[in-house]
């Protein structure tokens, strides 16, 4: 009889426990990673989408538009930062084909540069980061 409870009390314990480990694993350890990767895609993203912003020689575009973009890839820059101090245990997750650390830091500030307006020579240098 006590055979009979124990085996389904033990069943559902181990259940719960693995349970619960794999949702630490994926709030602590993958949710991180997607939100880092994402933030990457979006820098993708914003360095296409206003290309003509930034490689617009001697065309003046309107003041709003600059405004945007300005605006778009401070934002993205940020968001970047922000992801990447989110994702612990870096070093282990670098095995699975994250960017490294120093090159997420770059973009960032290529971004920001570009943001400024200061950084209009790196737009290669940010292309080739980010693979496109």
């Amino acid at each position: 009889m006590s055979n009979i409870l124990i085996t389904p009390a033990i069943t559902i314990a181990g259940g719960l426990v693995f349970f619960g480990l794999t949702q630490l694993a994926q709030r602590f350890g993958l949710d991180p990673i997607t939100d880092l990767r994402q933030a990457l895609g979006r820098a993708a993203y914003v360095v296409v989408y206003y290309a003509n912003v930034y490689e617009s020689a001697g065309v003046k575009l309107p003041d709003d538009m600059q405004r945007e973009a300005s605006k778009e890839r401070r934002k993205c820059a940020s968001e970047l930062m922000a992801s990447l101090w989110a994702v612990r245990f870096y070093w282990f997750f670098r095995l699975i084909r994250l960017p490294s650390k120093k090159d997420v830091k770059l973009i960032s500030s290529l971004l920001m540069g570009l943001s400024n307006e200061s950084g209009r020579g790196d737009l290669e240098e940010l292309r080739r980061l980010l693979g496109i």
